[in-house]
């Protein structure tokens, strides 16, 4: 605790990083997720592919439009 007041102190918030750490690493299993059903030739669930949009800040719309001409026009999940 020592540390990270010390830390905070001269400018670093540890906590903050140890949070922005974890979502990079939830970011990185979503979209290495959504890699794997593409490679399977599917389109991710909506919401996977909202959290998705979010990570890229991209339009929900044209990335799934994206991810169908990747896997060949295919209809999948319902999207």
């Amino acid at each position: 605790m020592k540390l990270d007041i010390q830390n905070w102190q001269h400018g670093t918030d540890t906590l903050k990083e140890s949070i922005d750490n974890q979502q990079a690493k939830q970011d990185c299993a979503i979209a290495l997720g959504c890699w794997k059903m593409l490679l399977e030739g599917r389109v991710p669930p909506e919401p996977e592919l909202i959290k998705l949009c979010a990570i890229f800040d991209a339009d929900a719309a044209e990335l799934r439009e994206m991810l169908r001409k990747a896997i060949g026009g295919k209809r999948t999940n319902g999207v």
